[in-house]
């Protein structure tokens, strides 16, 4: 169970670092506004388990909680997917959205 742990979040860091280099040279979003955008998923990804926790022991259990979040994982896995195989899916709208919300806000 510990080594588990310890191996998804040196992931996640390694993830991290990649998705910076990704946003400044794919999306060629300045190196503020590509950290201001990994530290929010970073932030909401950590949070999201806390209500994940809470939602569990409260009111779902913990397989209805882990089958609901699996398959939300998948579809978003598929959509990326299909994003990146056919290149006709929106995807820049979310980036879009996102510039916006940090320069009204940073």
């Amino acid at each position: 169970m510990t080594g588990n742990e310890i191996f998804e979040k040196l992931g996640a860091i390694g993830t991290l670092s990649n998705l910076l280099v990704y946003l400044t040279t794919v999306f060629n979003l300045e190196n503020i506004a590509a950290t201001n955008i990994i530290n929010i998923f970073n932030g909401s990804t950590n949070f999201a388990t806390l209500i994940g926790a809470f939602s569990s022991d409260a009111f779902f259990g913990r397989y209805k909680t882990l089958s609901f979040c699996t398959v939300a994982s998948f579809l978003v896995n598929c959509y990326f997917l299909m994003h990146l195989s056919f290149k006709s899916i929106p995807f820049f709208w979310l980036i879009n959205t996102m510039k916006l919300g940090i320069s009204k806000f940073g």
